[in-house]
């Protein structure tokens, strides 16, 4: 590592400084850390979502967040407003067709936008949004710190975990499916800590949180948890031993079924309507067994992602992240998990039957992406040490991979092999890629110490949190009338003549 106080040029230079320590260019500790993220999430959210502010729009789209979201927040706020009079919490509700029963609390989210007063629902909701976004970040950033991530690494693995297009897309879409992108970095911490031999407590307690917050969600991480958990053993295992590994895993059973039953209370109901469900309610259409080559010709897309789109489709990593995916690979081992789990859910994304399993045998869905996500964040963030990255044979490979993501994108968009591309859609793409190589040259820089680290660092920070800003902003343009304004849903249900 290099100490030399390098200086970054431009008015940022006092903020990125500030997050850098005098020793190796890391942030000094988890405050500053904590500080830092937080700095760069609020540049982030003032950029990416500078058109929903300028154009008076808030962030609710049309269609779930609307049909879904909004009245589930109002139907709360009544039940709050019921309950705070002495009347009671109502179990059971008539503004829902024939009638159905009441949620139970169990979005803590969704309590604090239900405060915000009536008109203003929407308003609240774009609030706890963004909320929900940036607790995402501090998810990842206590699970890096966890398995001993460096800071600078950590806040800029947060960053991409973030803002990566699954969760920017997710949170317009069903804002309430990114509370299991702050649950599933933190139940894999849990299991972690129980194989360092802390307490099994933290785990038992995300277990239950998990099965509250969703079962529908909690059913697809507890897949992955299973396969992590046999997984990481070889992580912390001195000597492999049959019977120590039967009983580790035999104790995770253990502690899951404690969690499972703690949620039991809340979640009963829920499991009840799901073993009643019919078979019917499927689409009744069948799935191939492999996706085919169209699917693959657009994978680049996928990873890249084109910005908005509503839907699950985009994985979208920013380009940092997806640029060092390929140096990972040159240091496996059973040891490095993340590296065998990436890998494992990649091979899957081609296939409909997983997508189907995910989503309980049921449609075929990629929902399930949010562990794919974490996995691959996790991944690159163990590279973000740039003295690494800076070695001849990783500067090759990462030239290498983001040639052939340039071809698997923009090439193939040339020729036409995959769908057409809207202008937005190839301004998206471009830009990421033009970030990626512009990295590309900075960190090479660093070769043999040329430039101080900390410049390296300030540049890519900066880059990064430009490109995420600029680019989304583009791709929202033409998008705005599929959201709506602050008090518009509420003033259209006074004017109705229906109400």
């Amino acid at each position: 590592m290099y100490t030399e106080t390098g200086k970054f040029p431009g008015r940022f230079s006092k903020i990125i400084a500030m997050t850098l320590n005098e020793q190796n260019g890391f942030i000094k500790n988890t405050g500053t850390m904590i500080l830092s993220y937080t700095v760069l999430f609020a540049v982030l959210i003032a950029g990416v979502f500078s058109t929903f502010y300028l154009q008076h729009k808030c962030l609710m789209n049309i269609y779930d967040a609307y049909d879904q979201g909004y009245f589930w927040t109002v139907e709360l706020k009544k039940n709050l407003s019921s309950l705070m009079a002495g009347n009671g919490f109502p179990e059971w509700s008539w503004s829902k067709g024939p009638g159905m029963e009441v949620k139970a609390i169990t979005d803590p989210f969704m309590v604090l936008a239900a405060l915000f007063p009536i008109g203003h629902i929407e308003l609240g909701y774009s609030v706890v949004t963004i909320l929900r976004l940036y607790v995402s970040g501090l998810a990842f950033m206590a699970f890096a710190r966890e398995v001993e991530i460096a800071r600078y690494q950590a806040v800029m693995g947060a960053i991409c975990y973030t803002f990566s297009a699954w969760i920017i897309n997710v949170s317009l879409v069903q804002s309430q499916f990114v509370n299991i992108t702050i649950l599933f970095p933190l139940l894999i911490m849990s299991v972690d800590r129980v194989y360092k031999g802390k307490s099994s407590v933290p785990f038992m307690i995300l277990v239950a949180l998990t099965m509250i917050n969703s079962v529908y969600l909690a059913y697809m991480a507890g897949l992955s948890a299973v396969l992590y958990i046999l997984l990481r053993y070889f992580n912390y295992c001195e000597k492999f031993s049959i019977k120590e590994y039967v009983v580790s895993v035999l104790k995770f059973i253990v502690y899951g079924l404690i969690g499972m039953a703690a949620s039991a209370v809340i979640t009963m109901t829920t499991i009840q309507s799901l073993m009643g469900a019919s078979t019917g309610g499927g689409s009744g259409k069948a799935y191939d067994t492999f996706a085919g080559m169209s699917f693959v010709f657009n994978l680049g897309n996928k990873f890249v992602s084109e910005g908005y789109d509503f839907g699950y489709g985009y994985i979208g990593l920013p380009i940092l992240a997806l640029m060092v995916i390929a140096v990972s690979y040159r240091y496996f081992s059973l040891r490095n998990t993340q590296l065998i789990m990436t890998a494992i859910f990649v091979i899957m994304t081609p296939f409909p039957f997983f997508s189907s399993m995910f989503n309980g045998f049921g449609y075929v869905t990629t929902r399930w992406y949010f562990m794919l996500i974490f996995f691959l964040v996790w991944t690159a963030t163990e590279n973000f040490d740039l003295d690494r990255l800076a070695e001849i044979k990783n500067l090759i490979i990462m030239f290498i991979w983001m040639a052939i993501i340039t071809v698997s994108t923009l090439g193939f968009a040339y020729l036409d092999i995959t769908e057409n591309y809207s202008r937005n859609d190839i301004l998206f793409v471009a830009g990421s890629l033009a970030a990626g190589y512009l990295m590309l040259v900075i960190i090479a820089t660093g070769i043999k110490g040329k430039t101080p680290l900390k410049f390296r660092q300030g540049a890519i920070t900066l880059i990064t949190v430009g490109a995420i800003a600029c680019l989304w902003t583009i791709s929202f343009q033409g998008s705005m009338d599929t959201f709506v304004k602050d008090n518009e849903i509420n003033a259209q249900l006074e004017a109705s003549t229906q109400r």
